[in-house]
C-alpha cells in the first residue's frame, strides 16, 4: 500500500522556491566572502539551471583551467558516479576537485577550527 502523493498549492511550490533562492544566495555570498577574507578571488551565481549544463557554460564561458566543487556527502550516488560532480567530470575538459562538506559555517563559527571528523 502507498500513501496518496502530497499535493501542494502553487502558492506553497512558489514560497518553497524563494526561500530555496534565498538560502543559496546566503550561502554563496557567505562561501565568496570566506574565500575572498583568505585573500582568495572568486565568483558565483545561483542557477535554476540544471547543475551540470550552468557548470559546463560558465567554465566555457570564463576558459577556466580547473573547477572546485563543494557539496554535502552523497555516498551512494559517488559510489556508482551518478552524483552530478561525476557527471560534470565527464563533460568538462578541466581538472574538477571535489570537497565534502563537513560542517556548515554555523558549525565552524564558534572555534575557527574547520573541518572537524576528518
Amino acid at each position: 500500500m502507498a500513501a496518496p502523493a502530497m499535493v501542494m498549492s502553487d502558492v506553497d511550490l512558489d514560497a518553497v522556491r524563494e526561500e530555496c533562492r534565498d538560502r543559496s544566495a546566503k550561502d554563496l555570498a557567505a562561501t565568496l566572502a570566506a574565500i575572498e577574507a583568505a585573500g582568495g578571488k572568486a565568483t558565483g551565481v545561483v542557477t535554476s539551471e540544471p547543475p551540470v549544463d550552468a557548470l559546463v557554460a560558465k567554465v566555457a564561458e570564463v576558459d577556466a583551467r580547473e573547477v572546485i566543487v563543494l557539496t554535502r556527502s552523497h555516498l551512494v550516488a559517488e559510489f556508482f558516479h551518478v552524483d552530478w560532480t561525476s557527471r560534470a567530470r565527464r563533460k568538462l575538459g578541466v581538472p574538477v576537485l571535489h570537497l565534502l562538506e563537513r560542517e556548515n559555517f554555523d558549525e565552524q563559527a564558534g572555534g575557527g577550527e574547520g573541518v572537524t571528523g576528518l
